[in-house]
């Protein structure tokens, strides 16, 4: 009795995580919109010429992976943990350092540009000032 009670729990459990699942709006955001909240890092303080942040970084892979963002001359931590799945930052204050621990699974915009990557490596890339 108490196994199929357990069974019950799992099969209810199980479907409320897949009901969730497909009742969730996880589709990905062009680059400079707004995610959804807890992804903007910080507000915009000076938005860049073409309306994009200075830097859009999300991960778009399937495993967490560090990332650490420097910014300013003296190249102040803004940014360095976990980003998860699906979690992304953006930043418009520049100039900015970014690197990720594997660069495959971020997808990173600098002004708006997609930047390159190289799937599991470490990949840097620069933020210039406008």
């Amino acid at each position: 009795m108490l196994a199929v009670a357990f069974v019950i729990a799992l099969l209810v459990v199980g479907g409320m995580a897949l009901v969730n699942a497909l009742t969730s709006n996880k589709e990905a955001a062009p680059p400079g919109a707004s995610g959804p909240p807890g992804t903007r890092a910080s507000a915009p303080a000076h938005p860049s010429s073409t309306g994009q942040p200075a830097l859009l970084i999300k991960n778009i892979g399937d495993m967490p992976t560090v990332v650490t963002i420097t910014g300013g001359n003296d190249r102040q931590v803004l940014f360095r943990g976990r980003l998860n799945p699906g979690e992304g930052r953006q930043f418009d204050d520049t100039p900015l350092s970014v690197v990720a621990t594997d660069a495959g699974l971020v997808q990173v915009f600098v002004y708006g540009t997609e930047q390159p990557k190289a799937a599991g490596q470490r990949g840097e890339w620069s933020v210039p000032k406008r």
